[in-house]
């Protein structure tokens, strides 16, 4: 590793773990309207990954394709965070929905598909 031409240590294990959390945010959500819920298209670059349908109780209903682990943010079109996914293993394993822009919501946690709401008590 070299820094302004010369050698220098390598990173340390904060600086990789900035090096992931912005990789995580390369991955973008497009999401499309359905009557009982919403389709989340998730892609890098403009790749398609995969995508997941969330019933109104934000309970999965299908899920596919290949999801690199860590979180993908969906804003509004004004840009405001709306929600947050969770991968694991191609798996949506915590979904943190915000306030249009504002505080955090709820959470939840998934198991076979069913989203249940987190607690803090």
């Amino acid at each position: 590793y070299y820094e302004n031409d010369r050698p220098t240590e390598l990173p340390k294990l904060n600086d990789t773990a900035t090096q992931t959390r912005e990789q995580d945010s390369m991955l973008t959500a497009k999401v499309t309207q359905l009557a009982r819920g919403e389709r989340y298209s998730f892609l890098l670059n403009g790749k398609y990954l995969g995508k997941a349908v969330l019933d109104k109780e934000f309970n999965i209903t299908s899920q596919e394709g290949t999801v690199p682990d860590g979180s993908v943010r969906v804003y509004s079109g004004e840009g405001k965070l709306q929600k947050e996914f969770v991968f694991q293993k191609s798996e949506i394993k915590i979904l943190r929905v915000f306030e249009d822009g504002g505080p955090l919501k709820a959470t939840y946690t998934y198991k076979d598909g069913k989203a249940t709401q987190f607690a803090l008590h």
